[in-house]
């Protein structure tokens, strides 16, 4: 179901001035996009500890307690702001489940590794959806750390181009626009026929 611009604004208004019931209707309408996220930033090491459904859950639970200290204005602060909560919970996870390096195999958290394309879908849709996601993982893993890391910024996180640069020391705006082209472009070759 797609919300309304305006319908998204006005709850992030309400959601700014204390209204949790506001923040969590904007929660529930990102948990998608949400999942996506901690999907793409988990790992394939982390993801032998936990669920993506639990951290999405945990993420959910910081951002209630953290609404005091958001300062964004439209929806793409928002969902930059949630972007940032995901980095700090799975960055928490990985050294937590780094600190039993010694006693394990357990390798650090590895940013970017698997990106689904569709992760709301109807009961019936349910399997074609997981399928397609495995093939989407496959084919992001297949690109290298740094047109994946653009890519995952970008169609993810909804960064800018220009905050991608300045993330992403000794790059431009346009360098970044350009990798990210070449993401977009090597992913379509790698998924040729098989979607």
């Amino acid at each position: 179901m797609a919300f309304s611009h305006s319908q998204t604004l006005h709850l992030l208004d309400l959601a700014l001035h204390g209204d949790r019931v506001a923040m969590s209707e904007l929660l529930a309408r990102h948990k998608g996009r949400v999942l996506r996220i901690v999907r793409a930033r988990l790992g394939p090491q982390l993801r032998q500890y936990m669920e993506s459904q639990d951290i999405v859950q945990e993420v959910f639970l910081s951002a209630l307690q953290a609404v005091p200290q958001l300062e964004a204005t439209d929806e793409a602060k928002l969902l930059q702001w949630l972007s940032s909560i995901v980095e700090n919970t799975l960055r928490g996870k990985s050294d937590y489940h780094g600190a039993l390096k010694r006693t394990s195999s357990f390798e650090p958290f590895d940013p970017g590794t698997s990106i689904p394309l569709r992760v709301d879908a109807s009961a019936e849709d349910d399997v074609i959806s997981r399928e397609r996601e495995e093939l989407v993982d496959h084919a992001v893993n297949q690109l290298p750390k740094e047109l994946r890391d653009v890519f995952v910024m970008r169609h993810y996180m909804g960064h800018s181009f220009q905050r991608i640069a300045e993330s992403l020391p000794g790059t431009t705006a346009n360098q970044v626009r350009m990798a990210y082209r070449r993401a977009r472009a090597r992913l379509v070759r790698l998924l040729d026929g098989k979607l």
